[in-house]
């Protein structure tokens, strides 16, 4: 059983860094609605209308919902990491664009460790129990 794990999150509202990494699977519990055919035509009903997917009704994000429309709420325990993922500030660039970052006024971005302008990037150290893991998957 290999559960996803949370690197980076990016983004421009600084803020909302603590609520990242306490919400993380990493580090705490994640829920998950099970909602049979049932299940989601009355959360649809409980929505006013809802959304469509593929000609299935959306199954409720939230405990409150999915219990209202007949689910089952399910806790998840967190994923073993045990490190929130780092959260940074977002670089800005054109949309559709790959290329320098760019700064609110317009012009070319300067990442803050460089002089020179940077092409975003992320430096990720992989965590020695996945490294582990990769070169022993049989006894993981």
């Amino acid at each position: 059983d290999h559960a996803s794990s949370d690197i980076a999150v990016f983004t421009t509202q600084l803020d909302q860094c603590p609520y990242y990494e306490a919400k993380s699977h990493n580090v705490a519990p994640i829920g998950f609605c099970s909602c049979g055919s049932t299940c989601r035509t009355q959360a649809n009903q409980n929505a006013n209308g809802g959304m469509l997917v593929n000609d299935e009704y959306l199954v409720p994000w939230h405990r409150g919902d999915c219990e209202a429309a007949g689910g089952l709420w399910i806790e998840q325990a967190n994923n073993g990491v045990g490190v929130a993922p780092e959260c940074r500030a977002n670089f800005i660039t054109r949309p559709l664009d790959v290329g320098y970052p760019v700064n609110a006024d317009g012009t070319i971005g300067i990442h803050e460790d460089e002089d020179e302008p940077t092409i975003p990037f992320y430096d990720w150290v992989i965590p020695q129990r996945i490294v582990d893991t990769a070169a022993n998957p049989l006894d993981a």
